[in-house]
Protein backbone atom coordinates (compact mmCIF):
# COMPACT_ATOMS: atom_id res chain seq x y z
CA UNK A 1 0.00 0.00 0.00
CA UNK A 2 1.08 3.61 -0.97
CA UNK A 3 1.63 5.86 1.89
CA UNK A 4 -0.04 9.56 1.48
CA UNK A 5 2.07 12.03 2.86
CA UNK A 6 1.28 15.13 4.61
CA UNK A 7 2.93 17.43 1.23
CA UNK A 8 0.54 14.97 -0.68
CA UNK A 9 -2.21 15.75 1.04
CA UNK A 10 -2.03 19.46 1.11
CA UNK A 11 -1.61 19.62 -2.75
CA UNK A 12 -4.58 17.38 -3.47
CA UNK A 13 -6.60 19.78 -1.28
CA UNK A 14 -5.25 23.08 -3.00
CA UNK A 15 -6.40 21.68 -5.83
CA UNK A 16 -9.73 20.29 -5.13
CA UNK A 17 -10.37 23.68 -4.28
CA UNK A 18 -8.73 25.44 -6.92
CA UNK A 19 -10.98 23.35 -9.00
CA UNK A 20 -14.52 24.13 -7.32
CA UNK A 21 -13.57 28.19 -7.48
CA UNK A 22 -12.78 27.27 -11.18
CA UNK A 23 -16.36 25.25 -11.68
CA UNK A 24 -18.09 27.92 -9.41
CA UNK A 25 -16.53 30.89 -11.71
CA UNK A 26 -17.53 29.18 -14.90
CA UNK A 27 -21.47 28.43 -13.80
CA UNK A 28 -20.96 32.48 -12.40
CA UNK A 29 -21.71 30.79 -9.02
CA UNK A 30 -20.07 33.01 -5.80
CA UNK A 31 -17.29 31.86 -4.46
CA UNK A 32 -18.08 31.38 -1.11
CA UNK A 33 -17.07 28.52 1.58
CA UNK A 34 -20.45 26.94 1.48
CA UNK A 35 -20.54 26.61 -2.49
CA UNK A 36 -16.89 25.00 -2.62
CA UNK A 37 -18.14 22.71 -0.14
CA UNK A 38 -20.64 21.57 -1.71
CA UNK A 39 -18.73 21.52 -5.20
CA UNK A 40 -16.21 19.62 -3.54
CA UNK A 41 -18.91 16.84 -1.55
CA UNK A 42 -20.35 16.46 -4.88
CA UNK A 43 -17.34 15.19 -5.94
CA UNK A 44 -16.56 13.12 -2.90
CA UNK A 45 -13.48 14.74 -1.62
CA UNK A 46 -13.16 15.16 1.91
CA UNK A 47 -11.27 18.75 2.54
CA UNK A 48 -10.61 20.22 5.97
CA UNK A 49 -12.47 23.39 6.50
CA UNK A 50 -9.57 25.69 6.62
CA UNK A 51 -9.05 24.80 2.64
CA UNK A 52 -12.35 26.11 1.53
CA UNK A 53 -12.46 28.30 4.54
CA UNK A 54 -9.11 30.34 2.73
CA UNK A 55 -10.25 29.65 -0.44
CA UNK A 56 -13.28 31.77 -0.18
CA UNK A 57 -11.23 34.44 1.65
CA UNK A 58 -8.70 34.50 -1.00
CA UNK A 59 -11.08 34.88 -4.07
CA UNK A 60 -13.86 36.19 -2.66
CA UNK A 61 -13.62 39.62 -4.42
CA UNK A 62 -11.57 38.15 -6.78
CA UNK A 63 -11.83 38.61 -10.69
CA UNK A 64 -11.49 35.03 -11.82
CA UNK A 65 -11.41 36.36 -15.37
CA UNK A 66 -8.44 38.48 -14.52
CA UNK A 67 -6.61 36.00 -12.24
CA UNK A 68 -6.66 33.34 -15.06
CA UNK A 69 -5.79 35.75 -18.05
CA UNK A 70 -2.71 36.90 -15.45
CA UNK A 71 -1.33 33.66 -15.51
CA UNK A 72 -1.68 32.86 -19.42
CA UNK A 73 0.29 36.06 -19.92
CA UNK A 74 3.28 35.06 -17.98
CA UNK A 75 3.56 31.72 -20.00
CA UNK A 76 3.19 33.48 -22.93
CA UNK A 77 6.76 34.75 -23.54
CA UNK A 78 8.25 31.54 -24.13
CA UNK A 79 10.74 30.31 -27.38
CA UNK A 80 8.99 28.77 -30.12
CA UNK A 81 7.64 25.19 -30.25
CA UNK A 82 9.78 22.30 -31.12
CA UNK A 83 10.14 20.97 -34.48
CA UNK A 84 8.26 17.74 -36.55
CA UNK A 85 10.02 14.77 -36.47
CA UNK A 86 11.67 13.75 -39.00
CA UNK A 87 11.41 10.60 -41.12
CA UNK A 88 12.56 7.00 -39.83
CA UNK A 89 12.80 5.30 -42.74
CA UNK A 90 10.79 2.40 -41.63
CA UNK A 91 7.00 1.92 -42.27
CA UNK A 92 4.75 5.09 -40.95
CA UNK A 93 1.59 6.14 -40.18
CA UNK A 94 -0.48 6.66 -43.17
CA UNK A 95 -0.74 5.98 -47.10
CA UNK A 96 2.51 4.57 -48.33
CA UNK A 97 4.98 7.02 -51.15
CA UNK A 98 3.53 6.54 -54.58
CA UNK A 99 6.91 4.84 -56.98
CA UNK A 100 8.08 7.50 -59.27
Amino acid sequence: PRRCTRRAMTDTNALACTYAALILHDEGSDKSEANLIKILKAAKLDVPPMWTKMFAKGLGSTDMTELVDSFSKVSAGGGGGGGGGGGGGGPGIGPSPRPV
